[in-house]
């Protein structure tokens, strides 16, 4: 009733009323199915059935039936005479009952499912030994750490590196030490406090007490200068 419009009508020498747009406004669709509803009458269906769904065939009368004192009387008696003899028929202005179909299913054994499913691959083909080949090779991922267990192995790699930098650092200080005591030795030969066999046996010792192991020069070695360089003794000039 929203948009009932009442009396009076409006005419041509009278202006519709505001409800007439505020309506519109609300409802733009109001004019297309005034016109079409108030010129065919017979566009509601009378009734409407639906379907088989889930709460079964049902029958909607939209539309009243007409009271008795308006039909002719002729036509209520050849409209009751079969419904007489039909017994307690239903009448077919009053909705259908909902019938809900029910499944009996046969009995049989009862069995478990079988689980196992095994893809079917024909043989010598070469997508079913890609496939294979493939299936072969997958590796399980393995499951995913807690927050305790990354800590845990942050702390580990960062122990693993500490530790790594220190036997560095003190690998490069005791090479450094090497050096030294080498060129010492090395001024002291040149002073004339070593002879050549000496020289190389505090040499050989020093190797020793670093624990380097001296490797050959190969032939045609360029001399170098410099006390950071003196590090075997086939590259040290005697005096």
């Amino acid at each position: 009733m929203t948009c009932y419009i009442p009396r009076p009508v409006p005419t041509s020498r009278q202006p519709q009323r505001p409800e007439i747009y505020k309506i519109i406004e609300e409802f733009p669709f109001f004019p297309f199915f005034h016109n079409l509803y108030s010129t065919h009458a017979n566009v509601n269906p009378t009734v409407v059935i639906t379907g088989v769904g889930p709460s079964g065939r049902k029958i909607a009368h939209l539309q009243p039936p007409r009271p008795n004192h308006l039909i002719d009387p002729s036509l209520l008696n050849l409209q009751a005479t079969p419904l007489k003899s039909r017994g307690d028929t239903p009448s077919p202005w009053s909705p259908s009952p909902v019938k809900t179909p029910i499944y009996r299913s046969p009995l049989k054994e009862n069995r478990s499912p079988n689980t196992e499913v095994k893809p079917k691959i024909k043989k010598d083909t070469p997508l079913s030994e890609a496939i294979l080949r493939v299936r072969n090779n997958v590796k399980m991922i393995p499951a995913k750490g807690s927050l305790e267990d990354t800590l845990v192995s942050m702390h580990e790699h960062t122990m693993k590196q500490a530790v790594k930098r220190a036997a560095l650092q003190d690998d490069i200080a005791q090479r450094h030490l090497m050096l030294d005591e080498k060129a010492q030795l090395i001024e002291m030969q040149q002073m004339g406090n070593y002879t050549k066999d000496e020289f190389l046996a505090q040499l050989k010792q020093i190797e020793a007490r670093y624990a380097v192991a001296t490797k050959p020069s190969p032939a045609k070695c360029p001399r170098l200068s410099g006390s950071s360089n003196a590090g075997s003794s086939s590259d040290i000039e005697f005096v």
